[in-house]
């Protein structure tokens, strides 16, 4: 068996427990991780010991027709920063990542606007979220995400198909480890966890 590539993955160790394996083929999985991007990281999640979703890089030239055009209505231009195919408790879908530094009303020098989509093959809105300045942020979900870390790096409004349905706060400590905290919307904390990097070895 020959080697095709090593690929480094971040991997999220979620602290919390009852999230559905997802229904991962495996075979699919290590085809696409074999021809991901060598610096696009692949993406772990576990929650108490059991693997509960993954994400490898694609490439734009990988979405279907009803992904495009789902995500030209919700979240056109921008730049994109990742593109790829996620299975996890959301479902199978394709996960794109997109940074806008030139929004109306937006100050100039701060940081650049991020949203995500995850959208199923057929363009369905499975989750979608988007960056909320830190100032505009209540206090409460602020206190959520400095339980993990001091240095908060970004804060995400994160819907599922239908409505908004809490906070994701990615901070760092003073040591450099990244965490993200998952809070409700009122910033009552739902997970806490740790970006780890490891290798994925694809043959």
């Amino acid at each position: 068996m020959r080697l095709l590539r090593a690929a480094t993955a971040a991997a999220f160790l979620l602290s919390t427990s009852g999230c559905a394996a997802p229904d991962l083929p495996l075979r699919t999985f290590g085809r696409l991780l074999a021809e991901s991007p060598q610096d696009q990281p692949a993406r772990l999640w576990f929650a108490d010991g059991e693997l509960i979703g993954v994400a490898v890089a694609t490439g734009p030239g990988s979405l279907p027709q009803p992904v495009r055009t789902t995500l030209d209505a919700i979240a056109p231009g921008g730049q994109t920063v990742f593109v790829g195919r996620e299975w996890g408790p959301r479902g199978d879908g394709h996960r794109i990542e997109k940074l806008y530094d030139d929004l109306p009303g937006q100050p100039a020098g701060e940081r650049p606007h991020f949203r995500s989509v995850l959208l199923d093959p057929a363009g369905t809105v499975l989750e979608r979220t988007h960056s909320v300045p830190i100032p505009r942020v209540p206090r409460r979900v602020l206190d959520a995400g400095m339980t993990a870390g001091l240095d908060i790096e970004r804060v995400e409004i994160v819907s599922g198909p239908a409505q908004e349905e809490g906070w994701r706060i990615t901070t760092r400590t003073r040591s450099g480890w990244t965490f993200v905290v998952e809070t409700s919307l009122i910033g009552e904390v739902r997970a806490s966890s740790r970006a780890c990097i490891a290798t994925v070895m694809a043959h």
